[in-house]
């Protein structure tokens, strides 16, 4: 029960096994939660269901894809995986984020237009925290949607999960952000498809987005936009390109998620490695490095209590073995050396005379 699918199976069991009973449907989630705490691993689904109490006869693995409605149960599986992560939010984002964070809360009231906004950028470099920062910022939920799963290998039913989630996007209205992810998965450049049905698809994807109520918001995100049919692109009339990390930010957010996680560091150490590492080449630090690399460092530090400078310097510098000499270069004194060393400043002050720096 590792991976995405497996959860989201099991979720769909809740779903359909208690449709008309939500108070039943949290507690057993909140029940699985814990159950997911206690276990390292789950052997199998019957081991599930018995522990929520549910007739392992009752379910069928083949009922679970009946008009199953799709953002609901990605919500669902969303709010679970979340539940125990509470988050500082920052605002390392494009400077016109104020401006769009008050263009959606007043079209949530108005109701004027359909805000669809387009953000594209490789892995790593925040597409969806900035997704999660609007969220916070307008107070709206986000109803999370892979692009993928509205794909079937029968073209039909992708039609049909069309319509299914154009009725999700209509029930929630204004009253939440809609996150596609992957929309290149889904909306291809028809001019590189062959398959005519697929190209259907695509067209009936427009109809539908042009079809939607005034008042919602959409986002849709990729790594890639070139591959993104050009009809589509020009539906959306918000786009905002996210390639470039910027050192402060990056910064910023690696010494607030160690503080969220009580991991004991020096700022100003922090800060000389980072702006020695960006100073000559602030496009190498885009190029070379993405914001997932700082919850590797931190979760390499809780995990397996790497130092959390040294990791920093690994990522940045690609070097495991980093002398007092180097360090000293980044204009870090003894004591700022030794604590990366994990050696006094005394020790640190020979090293440099042995290695030639004094």
């Amino acid at each position: 029960m590792e991976n995405k699918k497996e959860r989201v199976l099991f979720l769909n069991f809740l779903k359909n096994y208690f449709l008309n009973n939500k108070d039943e449907l949290n507690k057993v989630r909140i029940e699985y939660q814990n159950f997911l705490l206690e276990n390292d691993s789950i052997e199998d689904y019957e081991a599930i269901l018995s522990y929520a109490g549910i007739n392992k006869n009752k379910v069928s693995l083949a009922k679970t894809k009946q008009k199953v409605q799709i953002i609901e149960e990605l919500e669902i599986l969303e709010h679970f995986e979340n539940a125990l992560d509470e988050e500082n939010y920052l605002d390392p984002f494009p400077e016109n984020t104020p401006t769009l964070v008050n263009i959606i809360q007043k079209n949530m009231v108005n109701k004027q237009r359909m805000i669809k906004i387009f953000i594209t950028g490789k892995p790593g470099t925040g597409k969806t925290s900035y997704v999660k920062f609007l969220s916070h910022k307008t107070n709206l939920p986000i109803y999370f949607l892979k692009a993928s799963r509205l794909i079937s290998s029968y073209l039909g039913d992708t039609h049909k999960n069309i319509d299914i989630l154009k009725k999700d996007i209509e029930k929630i209205s204004a009253n939440g952000i809609i996150l596609i992810d992957e929309i290149d998965s889904l909306l291809g450049n028809r001019e590189n498809i062959n398959n005519d049905e697929y190209r259907r698809m695509i067209g009936s994807f427009n109809m539908m987005f042009d079809s939607l109520q005034k008042g919602i918001t959409i986002i849709g995100i990729t790594n890639e936009s070139k591959y993104i049919d050009e009809a589509i692109l020009r539906r959306f009339n918000i786009k905002i390109e996210m390639d470039e990390i910027d050192p402060y930010y990056f910064k910023t957010i690696f010494t607030s998620k160690a503080k969220q996680n009580q991991i004991n560091f020096d700022y100003g150490i922090i800060e000389k490695i980072i702006s020695f590492y960006s100073k000559d080449e602030k496009d190498l630090f885009s190029k070379t490095i993405n914001y997932s690399v700082i919850d590797n460092i931190i979760d390499e530090n809780l995990f397996w209590g790497k130092n959390i400078y040294q990791n920093l310097i690994k990522y940045l510098f690609n070097k495991t073995n980093i002398t007092a000499k180097e360090l000293s270069e980044m204009d870090l004194n003894y004591s700022e050396i030794g604590n990366i060393l994990g050696k006094d400043r005394r020790t640190i002050a020979n090293n440099l005379i042995l290695e030639g720096k004094k």
